[in-house]
Parts: structure tokens; C-alpha cells; sequence
């Protein structure tokens, strides 16, 4: 397990305070909670590779906290997309400056980890469970996070407000049929939320 956690797609986000492990997902708050609200409290592995492998190899993963923050599988696509199609060159790179959002589901080669079109658009499911355990003792949902982030910020020690950022508009939204595909293509993950 711990091999596991450790080369995960989206390495997970230590404190320095050894108080908690953050398990990120892209377009789930991450920017919120590692370069705003907790930017002086946390590792970050590509900011600082040698001290997060050493801070890792101290966690002591049965007993610190650990938590992560999920999100529906449609609005985390709608959200990851209207993102990188913001990014100019990004979405040219990926092909999806004139594409609408419909469109580009259509087309997604559905055998594929959604990882490999672009890290935005990663499983869920498989970022906080392991052989179908889960690995945070707390998974809160994006959807009802104002009602529950003073939970969340007293047991890891945090005094700040909720105040979220890096907030994509959604000027492109999934229709009925793409809903569809995307439950097959997030299958897991659509187990978050029954």
C-alpha cells in the first residue's frame, strides 16, 4: 500500500507539521488547499522532490490523518475541460480550442486512463482507494464542502476561512448523451456518489 501511495499520479500532499496527508485530485480544490489556504504548511513533491521523499519516508501512513476531496464525475470534467481550453496553448496542444465539450467526449478512446489526455481529467476511485480499501480516513464531497470544512480544518489544525480559488467558468456544459458516456468512462468514480 504504502509503494502505492507513493506513486500515485497525483502524489499525495504531506504537512510539515506532520499532522495530515492530503490526498489530491485535480479540479478538486487542490489549488484551494496546497497554493493558498495551507501554501506555508505543506509538501508539494514537484516544488520540492528531496524534502517530500524525506518527509514521506518519516509519515507514518496507520496513524497520521488522512482525507481527500472528491467531486461528481460531470461537473469535474466540465470543470477540468472549460480549464484547459482557457489555456490557449494547452488546448490547442490537445485539440480542443474549437471543440465543444460534447464533441470532445465523443471522441475520447474510451480503453484509455483519462490520466493520458491530460492529468485534469484523472480518476477519482482510484486515487483514494487500494485494492478496493480506502486510504483516507475522510473523503468529503466538493458539493457540500462549505458545510463541512470546519470539520475538515479543525482536525488538521487550520484556523483559516474557505475561500476558494482557481474557479473555471463552465461556458461549456455536457448534455444528456455525453452524461452517458462519461459514466462509462468514470464508471468508479460514479460509485462516490450513489
Amino acid at each position: 500500500m504504502i509503494n502505492f501511495i507513493k506513486n500515485r499520479e497525483n502524489p499525495v500532499i504531506l504537512d510539515k507539521e506532520n499532522k495530515f496527508v492530503y490526498f489530491p485530485t485535480n479540479k478538486v480544490m487542490q489549488t484551494t488547499l496546497a497554493r493558498n489556504i495551507l501554501k506555508d504548511r505543506v509538501i508539494v513533491k514537484k516544488d520540492n522532490p528531496k524534502l517530500w521523499l524525506e518527509h514521506f519516508e518519516k509519515t507514518d501512513f496507520n496513524s497520521i490523518y488522512k482525507f481527500g476531496i472528491t467531486r461528481h464525475p460531470f461537473g469535474k470534467f466540465e470543470s477540468a475541460f472549460n480549464y484547459l481550453k482557457s489555456l490557449n496553448r494547452t488546448s490547442k496542444r490537445m485539440g480542443i480550442s474549437n471543440m465543444n465539450i460534447n464533441d470532445y467526449i465523443k471522441n475520447i478512446d474510451y480503453n484509455i486512463n483519462p490520466y493520458k489526455l491530460n492529468p485534469h481529467f484523472e480518476y477519482q476511485y482510484d486515487s483514494f482507494y487500494y485494492k478496493n480499501e480506502l486510504l483516507v480516513d475522510e473523503l468529503f464531497k466538493i458539493e457540500t464542502i462549505q458545510d463541512n470544512y470546519k470539520i475538515l480544518f479543525n482536525k488538521i489544525n487550520c484556523d483559516k476561512d474557505l475561500i476558494q480559488k482557481n474557479i473555471s467558468s463552465h461556458n461549456d456544459t455536457i448534455n444528456d448523451e455525453s452524461k452517458i458516456l462519461l459514466q462509462k468512462i468514470y464508471k468508479k468514480d460514479m460509485l462516490l456518489y450513489k
